[in-house]
């Protein structure tokens, strides 16, 4: 069984965002202008041209999009997850416990990369095993 996770900014990130993409926005359209001028007084090949301004294209667009997404992560912040992780659920129950076989498996596990010896390996067993399941 499987259960997602999902991960969200908080307000304080989203307004810091919000302040570092507007500069990079007025940054990126600055820069856009000068540099375009600069190529067209000393008519660049049509390629570089081409290329710093899809660049700069991509970036604007980038930006934008960033922009709009901590927007909407202020207005609903439960609604736009950052990303989503798929966890493997151990849980008995919704009980908050992790299964005995579980258990026995990381046991399993120590011994096998010799975190543990054979006695403390039997010992821990036992004790699980005695456990109510």
């Amino acid at each position: 069984m499987t259960s997602k996770s999902s991960v969200r900014p908080g307000r304080p990130v989203s307004i810091g965002s919000l302040i570092a993409i507007v500069f990079m926005m007025l940054f990126g359209v600055a820069f856009t202008v000068l540099v375009g001028n600069v190529l067209r007084e000393n008519e660049a090949p049509i390629v570089m041209s081409v290329m710093f301004y899809l660049f700069m294209s991509g970036w604007l667009a980038l930006a934008l999009f960033m922009l709009v997404y901590h927007v909407k992560n202020l207005r609903h912040p439960g609604s736009m997850p950052l990303f989503e992780v798929e966890l493997e659920a151990d849980l008995e129950g919704g009980t908050g416990e992790i299964s005995p076989a579980r258990k026995l498996r990381d046991l399993e596990r120590l011994k096998k990369d010799g975190l543990i010896s054979q006695e403390e390996y039997s010992r821990k067993r036992a004790e699980i095993l005695a456990e109510k399941w």
